[in-house]
Protein backbone atom coordinates (compact mmCIF):
# COMPACT_ATOMS: atom_id res chain seq x y z
CA UNK A 1 0.00 0.00 0.00
CA UNK A 2 2.54 2.22 1.17
CA UNK A 3 5.32 1.73 -1.24
CA UNK A 4 3.71 3.32 -3.97
CA UNK A 5 3.92 6.45 -2.04
CA UNK A 6 6.61 8.94 -1.56
CA UNK A 7 8.86 8.77 1.50
CA UNK A 8 9.56 11.46 3.95
CA UNK A 9 12.00 12.72 7.02
CA UNK A 10 10.72 13.75 10.35
CA UNK A 11 13.72 15.37 12.19
CA UNK A 12 16.69 12.33 12.29
CA UNK A 13 14.09 9.77 11.19
CA UNK A 14 14.80 9.24 7.44
CA UNK A 15 12.95 7.79 4.66
CA UNK A 16 9.95 7.30 6.60
CA UNK A 17 6.61 6.12 4.63
CA UNK A 18 3.66 8.18 3.81
CA UNK A 19 0.34 6.54 3.78
CA UNK A 20 -2.85 7.25 1.64
CA UNK A 21 -4.77 9.55 3.00
CA UNK A 22 -8.25 7.83 3.26
CA UNK A 23 -6.95 5.86 5.80
CA UNK A 24 -8.62 7.31 9.24
CA UNK A 25 -9.77 6.63 12.29
CA UNK A 26 -8.19 3.78 13.35
CA UNK A 27 -7.68 2.53 16.74
CA UNK A 28 -5.15 1.08 18.53
CA UNK A 29 -4.64 -0.50 22.16
CA UNK A 30 -0.84 -0.14 23.66
CA UNK A 31 -0.05 -2.23 26.50
CA UNK A 32 3.22 -1.46 28.61
CA UNK A 33 2.63 2.27 27.39
CA UNK A 34 5.07 3.34 29.77
CA UNK A 35 8.12 1.44 28.73
CA UNK A 36 11.01 2.30 26.20
CA UNK A 37 8.98 0.47 22.76
CA UNK A 38 5.62 1.21 23.96
CA UNK A 39 5.98 4.69 24.74
CA UNK A 40 7.91 5.38 21.77
CA UNK A 41 4.67 3.65 19.62
CA UNK A 42 2.60 6.05 21.45
CA UNK A 43 4.47 8.88 20.37
CA UNK A 44 4.24 7.37 16.56
CA UNK A 45 0.36 7.20 16.50
CA UNK A 46 -0.30 10.28 18.41
CA UNK A 47 1.58 11.94 15.61
CA UNK A 48 -1.08 11.17 13.07
CA UNK A 49 -4.33 11.89 14.88
CA UNK A 50 -6.18 11.68 11.43
CA UNK A 51 -5.34 8.23 11.24
CA UNK A 52 -5.35 7.13 14.38
CA UNK A 53 -8.73 8.24 15.89
CA UNK A 54 -7.75 6.79 19.34
CA UNK A 55 -5.18 4.82 21.25
CA UNK A 56 -5.63 3.53 24.63
CA UNK A 57 -3.17 2.73 26.45
CA UNK A 58 -2.63 0.16 29.84
CA UNK A 59 0.54 -0.44 31.65
CA UNK A 60 1.00 -2.80 34.43
CA UNK A 61 3.59 -3.67 36.93
CA UNK A 62 2.75 -7.58 37.76
CA UNK A 63 4.95 -9.31 39.87
CA UNK A 64 8.92 -10.07 39.05
CA UNK A 65 9.07 -13.87 37.92
CA UNK A 66 5.44 -13.67 36.89
CA UNK A 67 5.01 -16.09 33.40
CA UNK A 68 5.53 -13.85 30.68
CA UNK A 69 3.39 -16.08 28.17
CA UNK A 70 0.94 -16.23 31.07
CA UNK A 71 0.73 -11.84 30.79
CA UNK A 72 0.35 -12.27 26.85
CA UNK A 73 -2.39 -14.62 27.15
CA UNK A 74 -3.96 -12.55 29.59
CA UNK A 75 -4.42 -9.31 27.20
CA UNK A 76 -4.86 -11.40 24.31
CA UNK A 77 -7.40 -13.61 26.45
CA UNK A 78 -9.09 -9.96 27.86
CA UNK A 79 -10.12 -9.31 23.86
CA UNK A 80 -12.08 -12.10 23.30
CA UNK A 81 -13.90 -12.78 25.91
CA UNK A 82 -15.23 -8.86 25.04
CA UNK A 83 -15.72 -9.85 21.86
CA UNK A 84 -12.79 -7.47 20.32
CA UNK A 85 -11.47 -8.55 17.42
CA UNK A 86 -8.50 -6.75 16.22
CA UNK A 87 -7.17 -6.97 12.78
CA UNK A 88 -3.34 -7.35 13.95
CA UNK A 89 -1.88 -7.88 16.80
CA UNK A 90 1.81 -7.19 17.44
CA UNK A 91 4.35 -8.56 20.22
CA UNK A 92 7.74 -7.14 20.45
CA UNK A 93 10.26 -9.62 21.63
CA UNK A 94 14.38 -8.65 20.62
CA UNK A 95 17.72 -10.52 19.25
CA UNK A 96 17.42 -12.80 22.10
CA UNK A 97 15.49 -14.56 20.08
CA UNK A 98 18.45 -15.62 17.79
CA UNK A 99 20.27 -17.19 20.89
CA UNK A 100 23.67 -14.97 20.60
CA UNK A 101 23.00 -14.15 24.48
CA UNK A 102 24.24 -17.39 24.93
CA UNK A 103 27.16 -18.25 22.41
CA UNK A 104 28.15 -17.28 18.66
CA UNK A 105 25.18 -17.21 16.75
CA UNK A 106 25.20 -17.43 12.50
CA UNK A 107 25.42 -13.95 11.76
CA UNK A 108 23.67 -11.84 10.65
CA UNK A 109 20.89 -13.11 12.46
CA UNK A 110 17.82 -13.83 9.94
CA UNK A 111 14.01 -14.11 10.82
CA UNK A 112 13.93 -17.47 9.48
CA UNK A 113 16.95 -19.14 11.62
CA UNK A 114 15.24 -21.91 13.28
CA UNK A 115 14.70 -21.60 17.60
CA UNK A 116 17.84 -22.04 19.65
CA UNK A 117 16.40 -24.68 22.33
CA UNK A 118 19.67 -25.06 24.49
CA UNK A 119 18.36 -22.70 26.97
CA UNK A 120 14.89 -21.96 28.17
CA UNK A 121 13.86 -18.94 25.92
CA UNK A 122 10.41 -17.34 27.32
CA UNK A 123 10.14 -15.20 23.53
CA UNK A 124 9.12 -18.65 22.07
CA UNK A 125 6.35 -19.41 24.66
CA UNK A 126 5.12 -15.85 24.07
CA UNK A 127 4.90 -16.13 20.26
CA UNK A 128 3.30 -19.50 20.69
CA UNK A 129 0.40 -18.16 22.65
CA UNK A 130 0.68 -15.12 19.73
CA UNK A 131 -0.02 -17.64 17.10
CA UNK A 132 -2.49 -19.85 18.55
CA UNK A 133 -5.03 -16.73 19.46
CA UNK A 134 -4.36 -15.54 15.76
CA UNK A 135 -5.48 -19.04 14.33
CA UNK A 136 -8.26 -19.15 16.50
CA UNK A 137 -9.32 -15.22 16.50
CA UNK A 138 -9.10 -14.82 12.63
CA UNK A 139 -6.58 -11.77 13.22
CA UNK A 140 -2.80 -11.41 11.94
CA UNK A 141 0.41 -11.05 13.70
CA UNK A 142 3.77 -8.73 13.58
CA UNK A 143 6.65 -9.82 15.52
CA UNK A 144 9.18 -7.22 16.16
CA UNK A 145 12.91 -7.97 16.96
CA UNK A 146 15.32 -4.81 18.07
CA UNK A 147 18.74 -5.27 19.25
CA UNK A 148 19.72 -2.85 22.30
CA UNK A 149 16.62 -0.50 22.60
CA UNK A 150 17.48 3.74 22.23
CA UNK A 151 15.17 5.75 23.70
CA UNK A 152 14.51 7.96 27.09
CA UNK A 153 11.86 7.18 29.32
CA UNK A 154 12.08 7.43 33.45
CA UNK A 155 12.38 4.08 33.98
CA UNK A 156 16.12 3.98 32.18
CA UNK A 157 17.10 0.04 32.55
CA UNK A 158 16.62 -1.50 29.71
CA UNK A 159 18.20 1.41 27.87
CA UNK A 160 21.91 0.64 27.51
CA UNK A 161 23.33 3.93 26.16
CA UNK A 162 21.43 6.09 29.26
CA UNK A 163 24.47 4.32 31.84
CA UNK A 164 27.05 5.38 29.05
CA UNK A 165 25.38 9.07 29.12
CA UNK A 166 26.08 8.83 32.93
CA UNK A 167 29.32 7.91 32.44
CA UNK A 168 30.49 10.17 30.11
CA UNK A 169 29.00 13.15 32.36
CA UNK A 170 31.04 11.99 35.23
CA UNK A 171 34.29 11.71 33.90
CA UNK A 172 34.00 14.95 32.24
CA UNK A 173 33.23 16.18 35.90
CA UNK A 174 36.00 14.61 37.22
CA UNK A 175 38.79 15.61 34.31
CA UNK A 176 39.16 12.30 33.10
CA UNK A 177 39.57 10.65 29.85
CA UNK A 178 36.81 8.63 28.21
CA UNK A 179 37.89 5.17 28.59
CA UNK A 180 36.97 1.90 26.78
CA UNK A 181 37.15 -1.11 28.59
CA UNK A 182 36.63 -3.69 25.95
CA UNK A 183 38.95 -5.18 23.34
CA UNK A 184 39.94 -3.96 19.77
CA UNK A 185 37.80 -6.62 18.60
CA UNK A 186 34.90 -4.61 20.31
CA UNK A 187 36.07 -1.24 19.78
CA UNK A 188 35.87 -1.59 15.89
CA UNK A 189 32.81 -3.84 15.70
CA UNK A 190 30.00 -3.57 13.68
CA UNK A 191 27.58 -3.11 16.25
CA UNK A 192 23.70 -2.94 15.52
CA UNK A 193 21.05 -1.24 17.49
CA UNK A 194 17.63 0.55 17.62
CA UNK A 195 15.96 3.29 18.66
CA UNK A 196 12.35 2.95 19.44
CA UNK A 197 10.90 5.73 17.75
CA UNK A 198 12.35 3.85 14.67
CA UNK A 199 10.72 0.39 15.88
CA UNK A 200 7.83 2.75 16.65
CA UNK A 201 7.27 3.94 12.87
CA UNK A 202 8.46 -0.03 11.60
CA UNK A 203 5.72 -1.04 13.75
CA UNK A 204 2.95 1.19 12.25
CA UNK A 205 3.77 0.40 8.60
CA UNK A 206 3.79 -3.65 9.02
CA UNK A 207 0.36 -2.97 10.51
CA UNK A 208 -0.73 -1.03 7.69
CA UNK A 209 0.15 -3.34 5.45
CA UNK A 210 -1.40 -6.20 4.30
CA UNK A 211 1.37 -8.01 2.67
CA UNK A 212 3.13 -7.52 5.66
CA UNK A 213 0.51 -9.84 8.10
CA UNK A 214 2.15 -12.62 9.94
CA UNK A 215 5.67 -12.05 9.30
CA UNK A 216 8.46 -11.51 11.94
CA UNK A 217 10.95 -8.39 11.38
CA UNK A 218 14.27 -7.50 12.87
CA UNK A 219 14.37 -3.51 13.69
CA UNK A 220 17.60 -2.09 13.62
CA UNK A 221 18.61 1.44 12.92
CA UNK A 222 19.72 0.55 9.79
CA UNK A 223 23.22 2.10 9.81
CA UNK A 224 26.83 1.51 10.75
CA UNK A 225 27.98 2.08 14.45
CA UNK A 226 31.57 1.13 16.15
CA UNK A 227 32.77 2.45 19.36
CA UNK A 228 35.80 3.24 17.32
CA UNK A 229 33.79 6.20 16.02
CA UNK A 230 31.49 6.66 18.82
CA UNK A 231 34.04 7.18 21.33
CA UNK A 232 35.31 10.33 20.39
CA UNK A 233 31.91 12.06 19.58
CA UNK A 234 30.46 11.12 23.21
CA UNK A 235 33.70 12.74 24.16
CA UNK A 236 32.47 15.50 22.32
CA UNK A 237 29.17 15.86 23.73
CA UNK A 238 29.97 15.85 27.44
CA UNK A 239 33.48 18.22 26.91
CA UNK A 240 35.82 15.66 27.28
CA UNK A 241 39.38 16.15 26.11
CA UNK A 242 40.98 12.72 25.96
CA UNK A 243 39.60 9.51 24.54
CA UNK A 244 41.26 6.43 25.95
CA UNK A 245 41.65 2.84 23.74
CA UNK A 246 41.11 -0.49 24.75
CA UNK A 247 43.92 -2.52 26.02
CA UNK A 248 46.16 -4.28 23.58
CA UNK A 249 47.17 -6.21 26.48
CA UNK A 250 44.57 -9.12 26.51
CA UNK A 251 46.20 -11.05 29.36
CA UNK A 252 45.93 -8.57 31.41
CA UNK A 253 41.89 -8.29 31.21
CA UNK A 254 39.31 -10.30 33.13
CA UNK A 255 37.86 -13.14 30.92
CA UNK A 256 34.08 -14.51 31.39
CA UNK A 257 33.16 -17.75 29.72
CA UNK A 258 29.98 -18.81 29.00
CA UNK A 259 28.41 -21.97 30.04
CA UNK A 260 26.49 -23.38 27.35
CA UNK A 261 27.73 -24.57 23.93
CA UNK A 262 27.50 -21.92 21.07
CA UNK A 263 24.13 -21.99 19.11
CA UNK A 264 25.76 -22.24 16.10
CA UNK A 265 26.52 -25.72 16.93
CA UNK A 266 30.21 -25.72 16.50
CA UNK A 267 33.56 -23.63 17.74
CA UNK A 268 34.80 -22.68 21.05
CA UNK A 269 32.56 -21.39 23.98
CA UNK A 270 31.99 -17.45 23.82
CA UNK A 271 33.43 -15.21 26.16
CA UNK A 272 33.79 -11.42 27.80
CA UNK A 273 36.89 -9.94 27.82
CA UNK A 274 37.33 -6.22 29.48
CA UNK A 275 39.95 -4.10 31.36
CA UNK A 276 37.23 -2.97 33.53
CA UNK A 277 32.95 -2.53 33.62
CA UNK A 278 30.63 -0.19 34.39
CA UNK A 279 29.21 -1.88 37.08
CA UNK A 280 32.60 -1.82 39.26
CA UNK A 281 33.30 1.84 38.23
CA UNK A 282 30.07 2.12 39.21
CA UNK A 283 30.05 0.75 42.74
CA UNK A 284 33.24 3.10 43.34
CA UNK A 285 32.69 5.91 46.03
CA UNK A 286 34.25 8.27 43.78
CA UNK A 287 31.98 8.06 40.89
CA UNK A 288 28.84 7.91 43.40
CA UNK A 289 30.08 11.70 44.83
CA UNK A 290 30.54 12.87 41.51
CA UNK A 291 27.26 11.93 40.47
CA UNK A 292 25.63 13.46 43.39
CA UNK A 293 27.40 16.62 42.84
CA UNK A 294 26.43 16.70 39.45
CA UNK A 295 22.68 16.44 40.61
CA UNK A 296 22.74 19.19 42.87
CA UNK A 297 24.21 21.35 40.03
CA UNK A 298 22.02 20.70 37.43
CA UNK A 299 18.81 19.83 39.72
CA UNK A 300 18.74 15.62 38.59
CA UNK A 301 16.44 13.74 39.67
CA UNK A 302 18.10 10.06 39.20
CA UNK A 303 20.28 8.54 41.20
CA UNK A 304 21.50 5.33 38.96
CA UNK A 305 24.14 4.48 41.55
CA UNK A 306 21.40 3.24 43.79
CA UNK A 307 21.21 0.14 41.99
CA UNK A 308 24.70 -0.10 40.26
CA UNK A 309 23.86 -3.73 38.36
CA UNK A 310 20.27 -2.99 37.81
CA UNK A 311 21.35 -0.02 35.64
CA UNK A 312 24.94 -0.57 34.58
CA UNK A 313 25.02 -4.32 33.70
CA UNK A 314 22.71 -3.57 30.35
CA UNK A 315 25.48 -1.05 30.00
CA UNK A 316 28.62 -3.59 29.99
CA UNK A 317 27.02 -6.36 27.94
CA UNK A 318 26.07 -3.89 25.07
CA UNK A 319 29.74 -2.61 24.65
CA UNK A 320 31.90 -5.62 25.91
CA UNK A 321 31.08 -8.50 23.38
CA UNK A 322 32.93 -8.22 20.10
CA UNK A 323 31.32 -11.48 18.86
CA UNK A 324 27.51 -11.04 19.28
CA UNK A 325 26.31 -11.04 15.61
CA UNK A 326 23.88 -8.67 13.81
CA UNK A 327 20.03 -8.35 13.01
CA UNK A 328 19.62 -8.16 9.08
CA UNK A 329 17.61 -5.61 7.82
CA UNK A 330 17.03 -7.29 4.60
CA UNK A 331 13.64 -8.76 4.92
CA UNK A 332 11.84 -5.64 5.80
CA UNK A 333 13.83 -3.76 3.16
CA UNK A 334 13.27 -6.47 0.85
CA UNK A 335 9.11 -5.89 1.76
CA UNK A 336 9.29 -2.33 1.50
CA UNK A 337 10.87 -0.77 4.49
CA UNK A 338 13.20 2.06 4.27
CA UNK A 339 13.11 3.99 7.42
CA UNK A 340 16.83 4.61 8.82
CA UNK A 341 18.33 7.03 11.38
CA UNK A 342 21.94 7.51 12.47
CA UNK A 343 22.20 5.76 15.49
CA UNK A 344 24.91 8.19 17.21
CA UNK A 345 22.18 11.01 16.19
CA UNK A 346 19.71 8.80 17.71
CA UNK A 347 21.82 8.53 21.12
CA UNK A 348 21.90 12.53 21.16
CA UNK A 349 18.37 12.70 21.01
CA UNK A 350 17.71 10.57 23.85
CA UNK A 351 20.38 12.31 25.99
CA UNK A 352 18.56 15.65 25.12
CA UNK A 353 15.16 13.81 26.08
CA UNK A 354 16.93 12.52 29.21
CA UNK A 355 18.03 16.36 30.29
CA UNK A 356 14.61 17.25 29.81
CA UNK A 357 13.54 14.25 32.37
CA UNK A 358 16.13 15.45 34.73
CA UNK A 359 18.18 12.10 34.44
CA UNK A 360 21.25 13.78 32.61
CA UNK A 361 22.86 17.15 32.80
CA UNK A 362 23.38 19.58 29.76
CA UNK A 363 26.12 18.72 27.08
CA UNK A 364 28.42 20.31 25.76
CA UNK A 365 27.27 20.54 21.91
CA UNK A 366 24.31 21.63 20.40
CA UNK A 367 23.87 18.93 17.73
CA UNK A 368 24.98 15.46 16.97
CA UNK A 369 27.52 14.81 13.86
CA UNK A 370 26.08 11.81 12.24
CA UNK A 371 29.36 9.09 11.69
CA UNK A 372 29.48 9.97 7.78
Amino acid sequence: MSQALPLQNKGIFRNLPTFPSDITDLTALITGANGISGFHTLRVLLDAPQRWKKVWIVSRSPPLGEDDELLLCRAAGGLEKSSIRPKRIVLQTGAKNYGGHIGQAISPFVESAQRVTSEPNFYYPQEDALFDHCARTGAKWNVFRPSWIIGAVENAQMNAFYGLGVYAAVQAHLGRPLEFPGTMAAWLKDHAHSHAHLTGYLSEWAVLNEHCGNEAFNSSDQGSFSYALFWPELAKWFGISEVGRPELDESKMQTISMPGKPPIGFGPRASLKFSWSFVAWAKESESHEAWKEIMKKHNLLNDPFEDPEGQFMFTDVAVVPDAYGRLSPNKARVMGWNGFVDTAEGIFAAYREFGKLGMLPPMAVEEARPLI
